[in-house]
């Protein structure tokens, strides 16, 4: 769990995470500026320990057991007073398991939904934005500027341009086969960061950095990872570089 913190900086949506114990495991900067909190007066305690739990950083019990027993994300909206008014957040705790698939941390992520749930036209300029990017990144993929693939949690790759293939030394036929699997390709001091920050990165979606993976050759490259759904089963894009 040392990695946890190091890890969960990279994700900006992340505000806090909790053991399976209820314990606070990290707190970002800004969530503890905003509670008013130093971090370090409550990281290792529950909020049982705390005198006065700031809201910000106070969850749901039943929400909580929910993930734990289930061991899948759980949402749910929570509405907390500031200074210009009632804010609204879609809150998402996140299970963070490893191989045992025993829950060992929650990943709470915040998404502020106040202007969504007031103005349409905030929705509108946010599809137009996100269809201005699909077409962006289709464009970058197809100039094979820089090696792009897909791969699911499985390490499956697919829907790759010809750089990576350049990049890695693989063919088509190798990747349609099933014969190349980034999991396989990960080396083993990497194994369990790449487990947590695709936990994280599968349930909250945040980009995140990736480990080096090896290439044919025997060399590593970095890739930096970005997560998506497709089909209700999580996905992530990968871009990569000697």
């Amino acid at each position: 769990m040392e990695i946890l913190p190091s890890v969960l900086a990279a994700c900006p949506g992340v505000v806090f995470a909790i053991g399976s114990s209820g314990e606070y495991l990290y707190i970002s900067r800004e969530t503890a500026n905003a509670a008013g909190i130093h971090s370090e007066a409550v990281i290792g305690k529950t909020e049982a320990e705390i005198s006065d739990v700031p809201p910000l950083i106070r969850l749901d019990p039943n929400k909580v057991r929910e993930a734990v027993s289930n061991g899948t994300p759980v949402a749910y909206d929570v509405s907390l007073p500031s200074p210009h008014g009632i804010i609204s957040l879609k809150r998402t705790l996140s299970p963070i398991q490893f191989l045992s698939k025993e829950v060992i941390a929650l990943v709470v992520s915040d998404r502020n939904i106040s202007d969504l749930t007031k103005n349409k036209e905030v929705l509108s300029r946010e599809n137009e934005d996100l269809r201005r990017s699909q077409t962006a990144y289709r464009r970058l993929f197809e100039s094979d500027m820089l090696g792009l693939f897909s791969w699911d949690l499985n390490g499956t790759i697919f829907d790759l341009n010809q750089a990576f293939l350049d990049i890695v030394g693989y063919s088509r036929e190798d990747i349609s086969s099933g014969k190349v699997n980034w999991r396989k390709l990960t080396p083993a001091e990497w194994v369990e960061q790449d487990n947590v920050a695709i936990s994280i990165a599968a349930a909250s979606v945040h980009p995140l950095k990736k480990s080096t993976i090896e290439r044919m050759a025997g060399a590593f490259l970095h890739c930096s990872a970005s997560p998506f759904s497709k089909d209700q089963k999580p996905k992530v894009s990968d871009s990569c570089s000697t």
